[in-house]
């Protein structure tokens, strides 16, 4: 019995004996990673908009080497303090700030099934109320949203004429869209709808839209890539010809946008920028990671900035108009997968549609 009693001793000494050896060594490593990763946030600190990317980086792995210590289940309020300045850096030198989304409208309260197709904003100009209008497909609707300091007006300006909308863009007291029964247009003076304006012509599937100096343009990869519809006197809009004028596959193409140039954004995550309907050089500089497929893009005359915003990652990253990173905006509540969206730069403002809600976020 006496020796029984002192082999069980013998054990659990040795057990003991290794457990403190394993602790002992599992918070040598710790301490190992722990001063590393200390190392790599104070030379990411000093790399700070000098070599983002690489500052970038050491952030990322010093958050590694947290998580690594934490696993082996050691926390302490040092470790957590150095957690939020690894965090605080990477906001800084990613340029990525927090903003959260605002409700303006829903407008299930005017159709119980609304689905928010489409939405174009009114340039900006001293004196000029800004809008927005939008389109309902469900409901066949069309509405002006006039933006206020204290919220928003809603008026149904379609005089029952359209048909399930899909796309809206507005020039010089215009709104013109896109229905099933082709191209229409609202004069917004005399209120006056003008509907199937090229009779006749097949455009479908139009995958966008998009007007400049009162032209249209269509993004259709099975008819030729990009349409443009000239306007005509009378109101009416040319037969839509084909504004490239090389051979260039726009298959892959999701959404674009239109300032003088055309920017072309591909399920890829590629933006093409073509110039007189040529490809012109472009390319995204000071940003490493990849674009959703999901993503859209936003830009327009009054525009300095491209936008891209990417469901996937809720962010909105914002570039020069030679494709250098400017900063992002990481919103907190999610989206829809491919939501509508438009930048107000003069207001420092996106809106966007998410099923039936009209959204704002403020980008100060």
């Amino acid at each position: 019995m006496l020796i029984i009693v002192l082999l069980a001793v013998f054990a659990f000494s040795v057990a003991m004996t290794v457990k403190r050896q394993n602790q002992q060594k599992l918070s040598a490593q710790s301490q190992k990673l722990f001063s590393q990763a200390q190392e790599n946030i104070v030379s990411a600190a000093d790399l700070t908009n000098l070599n983002n990317s690489r500052a970038k980086t050491l952030i990322e792995e010093a958050l590694k080497d947290l998580d690594r210590i934490e696993k082996y289940g050691y926390k302490s309020e040092e470790l957590s303090k150095l957690r939020v300045k690894a965090q605080c850096l990477l906001s800084t030198v990613t340029k990525d700030k927090l903003v959260s989304a605002k409700l303006l409208y829903d407008f299930s309260l005017q159709n119980k099934k609304a689905a928010l197709s489409s939405m174009t904003l009114t340039p900006f100009g001293e004196g000029l109320e800004r809008k927005l209008f939008i389109s309902d497909r469900p409901s066949s609707a069309v509405y002006e949203v006039t933006l206020k300091a204290d919220g928003v007006s809603i008026e149904k300006i379609d005089k029952g004429k359209v048909s399930d909308p899909q796309f809206l863009t507005f020039y010089s007291d215009n709104l013109t869209g896109l229905d099933k029964n082709g191209l229409f247009n609202i004069n917004l003076k005399d209120s006056v709808a003008t509907t199937d304006l090229l009779a006749g012509t097949d455009l479908n599937p139009v995958v966008d839209l998009k007007s400049y100096l009162g032209n249209i343009y269509f993004l259709s990869p099975k008819n030729g890539g990009l349409l443009k519809s000239f306007v005509l006197e009378d109101g009416k809009y040319s037969k839509p010809v084909r504004w490239l004028k090389e051979d260039r596959d726009l298959s892959k193409a999701t959404s674009f946008a239109v300032d003088g140039s055309i920017y072309v954004f591909e399920s890829t995550g590629r933006i093409i920028k073509f110039e007189a309907g040529k490809v012109a050089e472009f390319s995204v500089s000071g940003f490493d990671e990849v674009f959703s497929s999901a993503s859209v893009i936003y830009t327009d005359s009054q525009s300095t900035f491209i936008y891209i915003f990417d469901p996937k990652s809720g962010k909105i990253i914002s570039l020069s108009k030679d494709g250098v990173y400017q900063g992002r905006y990481t919103i907190e509540e999610g989206l829809r997968e491919k939501p509508i969206f438009a930048v107000d730069e003069e207001a420092n403002k996106a809106y966007f549609l998410s099923d039936s809600k009209l959204l704002r976020i403020d980008l100060e």
